[in-house]
């Protein structure tokens, strides 16, 4: 687990990253803040579904992408090499897996969509089925 001060504050903190992706590697259940995490993560699957999850985690994932693109810009524009290829690494990452995650969210609203419709179809045929 990584410690580092919290701006503003002299205490460190840690963060429990690092050893929930340990214990996932391992195949081991997650431990520590990271089992926390795990259970506030399932509960609100339970209370918002799904769906605003994904939404949740796509939004997070393209706000740290816009944010890696303009350090990168701005790297590009002093002419830091090697602080560009660190940021765009780190952007490629973010952007990809805010695509994945926008393209799940599409896809989930698609299929709601659909069900809706199939809803409605089913409505209409059940009424005509009872002369109305």
């Amino acid at each position: 687990m990584t410690k580092r001060n919290r701006p503003g504050q002299g205490r460190p903190f840690t963060h429990g990253g690092s050893a929930a992706v340990r214990d996932i590697s391992a195949g081991k259940p997650l431990q520590g803040l990271a089992a926390l995490e795990e259970r506030s993560v399932r509960a609100q699957l339970e209370t918002e579904g799904r769906l605003e999850l994904i939404i949740t985690l796509a939004s997070r994932l393209t706000a740290a992408a816009n944010l890696y693109w303009n350090a990168l810009q701005a790297s590009a524009e002093r002419g830091n090499l090697a602080e560009l290829d660190r940021y765009i690494a780190r952007f490629g990452w973010l952007a990809q897996a805010s695509i994945r995650a926008w393209a799940t969210v599409g896809t989930d609203e698609s299929r709601k969509a659909e069900d809706i419709g199939a809803l409605i179809k089913a409505l209409r045929e059940g009424r005509r089925d009872d002369g109305a």
